[in-house]
């Protein structure tokens, strides 16, 4: 290991259970890791982080109007929204003819436009808090 070293581990729940994931990730670590490290599990999926800062969206893709999803209700708490990549998906224009959402390259896109005090994603939250916890010890 690297002195100074940090790790997070990270991981879509997708659909399965937060603590079973957590606790699992947890095993493996305690007997692997000897720096200090976080676990931290994506509701459901990293998309749903970009769904938590429509901003960003547009910032992004000119095309996308925030205004025509902002009043849904499911996305008040967009990590409850269960696959939200297809949501993703149905609402940029720009991938209006795919038929899977282009993951990688929609991440690329996107995450240099998150703000980190805006996102409603109460588990990009969780992921900001760690960093820092990590960043401070």
């Amino acid at each position: 290991m690297i002195p100074g070293s940090r790790i997070i581990i990270s991981r879509d729940q997708d659909s399965a259970d937060c603590k079973e994931i957590k606790n699992r990730l947890e095993q493996i670590a305690q007997g692997r890791l000897s720096c200090p490290f976080k676990i931290r599990i994506v509701c459901r999926e990293l998309e749903s982080w970009f769904l938590g800062d429509l901003s960003a969206l547009a910032k992004t893709y000119p095309r996308f109007k925030p205004e025509s999803i902002s009043h849904k209700s499911e996305l008040r708490f967009v990590d409850e929204i269960f696959k939200p990549s297809t949501l993703l998906l149905k609402v940029i224009p720009e991938y209006a003819q795919f038929a899977f959402l282009p993951k990688i390259e929609n991440a690329e896109k996107i995450a240099p436009n998150l703000d980190l005090n805006r996102n409603t994603s109460s588990s990009f939250i969780q992921m900001i808090q760690a960093i820092k916890y990590l960043a401070e010890i």
